[in-house]
């Protein structure tokens, strides 16, 4: 009887021990899950960052937004740089999909990030954004490709 008793006891201690194990690697996983996020989210960062200060600092590039700005006709060369910092957004708007179907960017920062490349999917934006996609649209993950297809039907067709 007293051996039943102590089996028993020790049944019951393992299944809090099975379950305090269980609580324990849900909480380390949460937590990595977390951290993944935060790492992600400070990628992205540094990527526009360096995005924004190298297009800053590229003479060509400055000069041809000036003349975006104004209307004035680019260079060939002024328009190689422009049509790079389009290929350059398209993949970073593509690598928040990708986080994002990936779970490591939230609904409501990825719909944000879609309103701005819609924003620069417009045929009147000064970024050839559009232009460089549909150029090459094989360039970018086929469930990227969905998505700005979906954009520009939304902005009045293909």
């Amino acid at each position: 009887m007293k051996a039943n008793k102590l089996r028993e006891w020790l049944e019951v201690i393992g299944l809090f021990s099975v379950v305090a194990s269980l609580v324990f690697v849900g909480l380390q996983m949460k937590q990595s899950h977390e951290i993944a996020q935060s790492q992600a989210s400070q990628a992205r960062t540094a990527m526009s960052v360096e995005t924004i200060v190298s297009t800053a600092e590229n003479p060509l590039f400055t000069s041809a937004w000036a003349k975006m700005q104004t209307g004035e006709e680019q260079s060939p060369e002024e328009q190689a740089a422009t049509g790079q910092y389009a290929i350059a957004i398209l993949f970073a708007f593509e690598d928040q999909h990708y986080q994002y179907i990936s779970g490591f960017l939230t609904e409501q920062r990825w719909q944000a990030a879609r309103v701005g490349l819609q924003r620069f999917m417009r045929e009147e934006s000064t970024i050839p954004v559009r232009h460089a996609y549909e150029r090459a649209p094989e360039r970018y993950s086929e469930a990227f490709q969905v998505v700005v297809e979906e954009l520009i039907a939304e902005l009045g067709g293909a």
